[in-house]
């Protein structure tokens, strides 16, 4: 999925603007890293303050705010399907697994032990 797929995904929680800031530094600096952003069809499991950083990187690139090749490149990244996966076959494995619906995205664990997220999950502050 792409930025654009998820920028009117609804977060879970607020985002500090400082944070964001910082994010969107490294991301002009050195691209995406890390996992993709994971989203239950419209709603943001992980990821608040990436989207926000992606959000502010969309916005400056409207606005003529890069240099031509910063454009260009932001304007891939931004079109990256990389960026977010939706994670909605996995969370519904996982109620039809234990019958438990999943709603609480403090404990990632729960619902995505043994899938490729669990790679990730030494950047997931909610594993």
């Amino acid at each position: 999925m792409t930025y654009h797929n998820i920028a009117c995904a609804a977060p879970v929680n607020g985002t500090d603007a400082a944070k964001v800031a910082e994010i969107v530094k490294s991301i002009e600096d050195n691209g995406w890293q890390g996992m993709p952003i994971l989203v239950c069809d419209d709603i943001l499991v992980t990821g608040c303050h990436r989207q926000a950083a992606l959000g502010e990187i969309a916005r400056k690139c409207d606005e003529g705010e890069y240099d031509d090749d910063m454009e260009e490149k932001m304007v891939n990244l931004l079109n990256d399907r990389g960026i977010a996966a939706n994670v909605r076959d996995l969370m519904d494995d996982y109620y039809n697994e234990t019958g438990e619906c999943f709603t609480e995205f403090d404990h990632l664990a729960l619902c995505f032990e043994g899938t490729w997220v669990e790679d990730y999950k030494d950047e997931l502050r909610e594993w």
